[in-house]
């Protein structure tokens, strides 16, 4: 502790006959102060420098009750204080070189945007240099100093982990409660925008970052928590630039934001990769020394392409498109009955328990709602896939594929799909994944997207004339139906308003689902 100056040298002796008493006695222990509290110095107490655990605890409380921070880390902060959770910055010596471990990052915050007023850098560093100083004139009331010290380096040390290993905004609960499945009735549910892989804190978060607080190794912990996104840096470089606007700081703050959160995977990890840029309308696939680019279409506002990573793991060629509910509700049932509108798009009725194909005559709209009956559309020339889907698992029925109607991508504003991803030119998209050196299962593939398979899966009574010249020209052996992507290659559909393009440079995008204000809402208060 610290002590007035005209008793310091008398409190140095009794100090040094302590260590010699305790190094004399056992050996073994490295530390003999480890479980001293600030109780041990109480007998020492002079009027200016009694320190007093109690008393500061009282001052801590009063710090509580003060503060009205919303964020999770300072209302768990106040609940640690609260249940009386132990100090874990002053000691018996003050303040040790944790605390400037600390700082070392803390005065590093207005590089990622922040204020430095918001983390009250400068007022804890001019409360440590008073605490430093065994100036009684400058400390005033010791345990008010070192109650604020507890809990503002306290705060800021939660503040500072949080948000460099998971970020301010939570993607899950941010983006997945949004949309409502039914219009003004969230009871229903919401639609999942995003389903990435990624860490959040959890219940044992503080007790967690708490004990690495305690250890010699704050430092590597601190350097261990930095995001590991390399485009997080370039961003933080950008964001230096002179003369920004607000708007354009807070743009590069966004996607930073992003950059902090800790999903399972990156594009950078791997070699081979495709990424959907969903605010560029943009595919880019990285197969070894070859990058290719396109257009795509992504999902209008009421049916949005969520944020998901996966495995690309088979392409099917010519694919039936079995119709989801939501669409069949909005767009097909009723026309049940109908069979020359089944028959112009191309829709047959199958039961689902049996398999049996049902004509549209026999069918209510009823029928079709209730889940018994699906309704499919024959793969091959003007089916809504197209004629290749690039299928990766994931919870939410979303694939990159194929479109019949190409004339989309000439559009500015490309939300149009239920959800999935149309992309501009699946044939050069197959043929980066699967590689180089299969120029005849190419050759194959080329032939299958092309051909006339209408006639597939038909009883020849069934088809017309014309039909049946086309059936007898299809060279059958010639035509693949899927193909197995093995190794699978790591899909990203992502969303970023500023990306950098393939030659580096970083490239504006506008914000088509409004996701950047939603964060940048959560970040305003700390800039």
């Amino acid at each position: 502790m610290i002590f007035h100056s005209h008793i310091l040298r008398s409190v140095k002796w009794v100090v040094l006959l302590v260590v010699l008493l305790f190094v004399s006695c056992d050996k073994k222990d490295d530390n003999p102060y480890r479980n001293l509290s600030l109780d041990y110095y109480a007998p020492m107490r002079e009027k200016a420098f009694a320190v007093d655990a109690d008393k500061i605890r009282n001052a801590i409380s009063n710090l509580i009750y003060t503060d009205s921070d919303t964020i999770l880390s300072s209302s768990r902060l106040r609940r640690y204080y609260s249940e009386g959770g132990d100090f874990v910055w002053i000691t018996r010596l003050g303040i040790d070189e944790r605390a400037d471990s600390l700082f070392t990052y803390l005065r590093q915050v207005k590089q990622d945007g922040f204020s430095i007023e918001k983390f009250h850098i400068d007022e804890m560093a001019a409360d440590i240099a008073k605490l430093r100083s065994l100036d009684a004139d400058s400390i005033g009331n010791i345990n008010k100093l070192m109650a604020r010290l507890e809990y503002r380096l306290s705060k800021a040390y939660l503040h500072y982990v949080s948000t460099m290993r998971y970020g301010y905004v939570n993607p899950y609960q941010t983006f997945n409660r949004l949309d409502p499945m039914e219009a003004d009735n969230p009871r229903a549910g919401y639609h999942t925008l995003y389903d990435v892989p990624t860490e959040v804190a959890k219940a044992d978060f503080l007790p967690t970052i708490f004990r690495k607080a305690t250890a010699d190794s704050i430092g590597a912990f601190l350097r261990s928590i930095q995001p590991t996104n390399p485009y997080y840096y370039m961003l933080r470089s950008q964001l230096a630039t002179p003369g920004l606007s607000r708007g354009q700081r807070m743009k590069i703050m966004v996607n930073m934001e992003r950059c902090r959160w800790r999903v399972a995977d990156l594009p950078h990890n791997h070699q081979n990769y495709v990424m959907v840029n969903i605010p560029a309308y943009m595919l880019r696939a990285v197969c070894a020394d070859t990058i290719v680019e396109m257009k795509i279409v992504c999902g209008a506002m009421k049916t949005k392409t969520p944020i998901i990573t996966s495995k690309i793991k088979r392409i099917d060629i010519n694919p039936q498109w079995i119709i989801p509910r939501s669409i069949i509700k909005t767009s097909v049932a009723h026309h049940a009955g109908n069979v020359g509108y089944f028959a112009s798009h191309r829709y047959f009725i199958r039961h689902r328990a049996t398999g049996k194909k049902v004509s549209p005559s026999e069918v209510s709209a009823d029928m079709l709602l209730g889940g018994e009956y699906a309704v499919v559309q024959e793969g091959g020339a003007g089916n809504s896939l197209g004629r290749i889907i690039f299928r990766f698992d994931n919870n939410l029925s979303i694939y990159l594929h194929d479109t019949s109607s190409p004339s989309v991508f000439e559009r500015s504003d490309r939300r149009a799909s239920h959800g999935c991803v149309r992309v501009e030119k699946p044939y050069l998209l197959a043929t980066s994944i699967l590689g180089k050196g299969k120029e005849k299962l190419l050759a194959r593939l080329n032939y299958s997207i092309n051909a006339d398979v209408s006639s597939l899966g038909k009883k020849r009574s069934e088809l017309s004339e014309a039909q049946q010249a086309v059936a007898d020209t299809l060279q059958r052996s010639k035509l693949i139906g899927s193909l197995n992507v093995d190794p699978r290659i790591p899909v990203f559909i992502t969303y970023f308003t500023l990306y950098p393009s393939i030659n580096g440079s970083l490239v504006d995008y506008p914000d088509v689902y409004g996701y950047d204000e939603i964060i940048a809402r959560k970040l305003k208060k700390y800039m």
